[in-house]
């Protein structure tokens, strides 16, 4: 990716997002902690703009990788391509996000291969790097660089896929917009709530999940 090209991820405009509880200031805090973020939710309940507006606030490039079945991680990192009479290393999104400081969003990550998703391992935990295996590197993540994964409940794999690592050090934000008494463009962060529980009465729970599992 051209040096120039990082600045087309960009977002210029605010996108619109209502706040339902303290999502924001968690996300923020994820960010200077350099913690990576795992958005849980059913599709269309706002994961991705949540993400979008976080990039904007946060006045950071946004690459967001569409996740499917036939994700490799050369699609994450990158491949050597003959140019003319030359073989030309080429980024991968992953790649270039962490030579940028940019957000890399990897959106429904169960949907990728184990052995793609395994990569994103040395980015989640203490190293913050990226090996570069084919190019015999590695890339040290910046301070601005952050790692934001979704996936829908249905998938309940993430929880397996993942080591304990990454389940320990992450952050993860819960989106549930059925059930809540929201909008349905509203979501639901950092917990789950009954339809008729008072809303004074919800409270975030980050990571708690994890240590009973």
């Amino acid at each position: 990716m051209p040096e120039r090209a990082i600045e087309e991820y960009k977002i210029a405009e605010e996108p619109y997002y209502l706040p339902v509880d303290n999502e924001i200031g968690l996300f923020e805090a994820a960010h200077a902690a350099h913690l990576p973020v795992i958005l849980k939710g059913p599709t269309g309940c706002g994961k991705t703009r949540f993400v979008e507006h976080m990039a904007w606030r946060l006045e950071r490039p946004l690459i967001t990788v569409a996740c499917h079945e036939d994700l490799s991680s050369t699609d994450l990192v990158g491949r050597f391509l003959i140019e003319g009479e030359e073989t030309v290393w080429h980024d991968g999104p992953l790649t270039s996000a962490v030579r940028h400081g940019a957000i890399c969003y990897l959106d429904e990550v169960v949907e990728a291969r184990k052995d793609t998703v395994v990569i994103i391992h040395p980015l989640t935990d203490h190293r913050r790097r990226l090996p570069i295996e084919k190019r015999g590197t590695i890339l040290e993540a910046p301070s601005d660089f952050m790692l934001v994964v979704s996936y829908n409940p249905g998938y309940q794999s993430i929880l397996k896929d993942l080591k304990q690592s990454t389940r320990q050090e992450r952050e993860r934000h819960r989106h549930q917009d059925e059930g809540c008494g929201q909008h349905p463009s509203r979501s639901e962060s950092i917990g789950e709530c009954a339809a008729d529980e008072p809303r004074h009465q919800r409270r975030g729970r980050v990571g708690s999940d994890d240590r009973r599992s």
